[in-house]
């Protein structure tokens, strides 16, 4: 019997015992598979503790809540890490509920994204980065010119350059 065969005999003993799995729409533990990530498709392949026999895992299991939806929660396991997955819908479908290990973690609202991973984090909104924006607010302050005669301190010569600063920050930020 082939892995295709295997993993088609697997799903009909779930649809046809779903007292086993203890629901008809299971939520079930397994593991990773190594190397099994695909984060273009965002799916990965599970070996599913009840329900995988041979090591083969069940493939498909997508890593958000919709199929390629623009908008949501994207967890990014890593290899090996425990897992629960739901069915979605009815047995054969599957998706990522928790996740004991990540490397990655996206979430998108609209047009404002936030990306995290172990070395740090990334925030995206209206075009804009944070990173790049607090970059130049930082760039701009240690180039902050003063004129000033013998009386007291005017305005900033770039003043402007801060005051578009904190629109980009407003456009991200609330």
């Amino acid at each position: 019997m082939g892995q295709q065969e295997k993993q088609i005999a697997r799903l009909l003993r779930a649809i046809i015992a779903p007292t086993e799995l203890s629901s008809a729409y299971p939520v079930m533990s397994g593991t990773v598979l190594p190397g099994s990530v695909d984060r273009s498709a965002q799916v990965c392949a599970v070996a599913l503790s009840s329900m995988d026999d041979d090591g083969t895992g069940v493939g498909g299991v997508m890593l958000n809540g919709v199929t390629m939806n623009a908008n949501g929660l994207v967890q990014y396991p890593a290899d090996g890490s425990v897992v629960w997955v739901a069915a979605i819908d009815g047995p054969g479908k599957w998706g990522i509920v928790r996740c004991s290990e990540l490397v990655q973690l996206q979430a998108k609202i609209g047009n404002a994204t936030l990306n995290m991973t172990s070395s740090g984090f990334s925030l995206e909104a209206g075009g804009k980065n944070l990173a790049s924006v607090l970059g130049n607010l930082l760039s701009h302050i240690q180039a902050l010119t003063v004129s000033t005669a013998t009386g007291p301190s005017g305005i900033p010569i770039n003043l402007s350059d801060f005051i578009a600063d904190a629109s980009d920050l407003n456009q991200i930020l609330f």
